[in-house]
């Protein structure tokens, strides 16, 4: 494995900001601005300084970074790391293969296929993809290997029912909240935000197994904030839930002064 093609990739996602306000957007420009610089600083930093820490530490090891060689070690016999082909044991005997691509010229030769465990009662295997520009997360079923993009990092229900994600990418992938129920070791899609949802998604926690928080990222909603803070910039927090009310999952915001932080 080439670390330092690894930590080089790194740190375009890290530098991606310097490219996003070239972008088309539903946001204007001052809040795509805003958006993706506390994007950056919150968590694409700290993926660049991971990456680049395990180039200069693990050597050889031929892992991508800490955790999966974690993960790995937790579930060697059903995955595997061989320089950049990662092999997953399927039901059956059967093995499912993803090769990186450590090039990195351009958006043709560049990805990284991560390992991050076996999740929901050992049912799925989770993998974050890498591209030059922007990311995704997959789930693959061990019961038959079918993939599964679920946008971005999954979260389990407490009983193991649902798996929920929420997205707060405003470019190279869809922003949203997406939520799949289990059903005899497949994902079946029942919920989506739509179109209307001029907003990014942070995932909270699991309230219950029909309740998930989550944190509604927008532009104004001046009235909210104090005088210091509610400028034409001003990027609001907003806590809202996602609750299953007989058989629909419904999206509800929370429009409680105190709860909403505005930066």
């Amino acid at each position: 494995m080439n670390e330092k093609t690894l930590c080089t990739v790194a740190k375009m996602a890290q530098n991606r900001n310097q490219k996003f306000h070239q972008k088309r957007s539903t946001f204007s420009g001052k809040l795509v601005k805003k958006i993706l610089f506390y994007l950056m600083v919150s968590g694409l930093m700290a993926l660049s300084q991971s990456l680049c820490a395990q180039s200069n530490s693990d050597g050889e090891s031929g892992t991508i970074d800490r955790n999966e060689e974690i993960e790995l070690g937790k579930s060697q016999n059903f995955a595997h790391r061989d320089e950049t082909s990662l092999s997953l044991k399927l039901a059956g005997g059967k093995t499912k293969k993803f090769v990186s691509l450590t090039t990195c010229s351009g958006y043709e030769d560049c990805v990284l296929y991560i390992y991050r465990g076996l999740i929901a009662s050992n049912q799925f295997y989770w993998v974050d993809v890498r591209h030059y520009e922007g990311g995704t997360s997959l789930l693959i079923s061990q019961k038959n290997g079918e993939q599964n993009d679920v946008i971005d990092e999954p979260h389990v229900s407490p009983d193991a029912k649902y798996v929920v994600s929420a997205s707060d990418q405003e470019a190279y992938g869809p922003s949203g909240v997406f939520l799949w129920e289990i059903t005899d070791g497949q994902l079946v899609q029942r919920f989506e935000t739509g179109p209307k949802e001029n907003a990014l998604f942070r995932f909270t926690a699991w309230d219950n197994s029909k309740t998930v928080k989550l944190i509604k990222i927008t532009y104004g909603l001046g009235e909210f904030c104090s005088k210091d803070t509610a400028k034409e910039s001003s990027l609001v927090e907003t806590p809202v839930r996602l609750t299953l009310k007989k058989s629909d999952w419904q999206l509800q915001e929370l429009i409680n002064e105190k709860q909403i932080k505005c930066r």
